[in-house]
C-alpha cells in the first residue's frame, strides 16, 4: 500500500522547481545579451607537427625534380611526411579481375586412392553339354546321358 504525500511536503517540492525554473531563465537571458566580442580574442592553434611552408616556397619546390624536393622540404627529418615518390601508380596491366565472380562453400574432399580387390581364381568354362541323368551298373560301367542341341550322348568314363 501507498502513503499519500502530505499537502506540506508537495508544496515545497515545488518551491524548489520554481526557484530552478527562474535561475535557469535569468541565465539563459543573462547569457544572450552578452556581447560576442569575446569569441574573436581566441585563437586556434594549429599542431605542432604541422611544417609551415609560404608560398614561395611551394612554387619552387613545385618545379623541382623528385630528388631536389626532398632536400628542399622543410622539416625533411619528421615521420609525418609521406613519400610522395612511392605512391606514383602503376600503369594498370591486362589482366582483369572478375568481381562477381560465383563463390560456393562446398568442400571437395579429396580423391582416395582405391585399392583393386585381387582378382577372382580362374574358373573352367562352361561344358557345352547338359546333363540329363546316368545309369549305373550297366554293362559298360555307369553310363552318363549328356544333350546338345537336341542330340543325345551317352558317354562312359574315358571315352572321348
Amino acid at each position: 500500500m501507498t502513503t499519500p504525500v502530505s499537502n506540506a511536503a508537495a508544496k515545497s517540492s515545488n518551491k524548489r522547481l520554481m526557484i530552478i525554473l527562474l535561475i535557469t531563465v535569468a541565465l539563459t537571458i543573462w547569457t544572450a545579451l552578452q556581447e560576442e566580442d569575446d569569441i574573436d580574442d581566441l585563437h586556434v592553434a594549429r599542431p605542432l607537427s604541422t611544417p609551415r611552408v609560404t608560398p614561395m616556397e611551394i612554387n619552387a619546390t613545385s618545379q623541382l625534380n623528385d630528388q631536389a624536393l626532398n632536400e628542399v622540404r622543410p622539416h625533411a627529418g619528421d615521420d609525418f611526411l609521406i613519400p610522395w615518390q612511392k605512391l606514383k601508380r602503376e600503369p594498370l596491366s591486362g589482366k582483369t579481375h572478375d568481381l562477381f565472380k560465383l563463390h560456393s562453400w562446398i568442400v571437395i574432399p579429396p580423391i582416395k586412392k582405391v585399392k583393386l580387390p585381387p582378382p577372382p581364381p580362374p574358373t573352367a568354362p562352361p561344358a557345352p553339354f547338359q546333363y540329363v541323368g546316368k545309369l549305373e551298373n550297366s554293362p559298360k560301367g555307369t553310363q552318363v546321358f549328356l544333350m546338345l542341341n537336341g542330340k543325345l550322348y551317352t558317354v562312359v568314363k574315358g571315352e572321348k
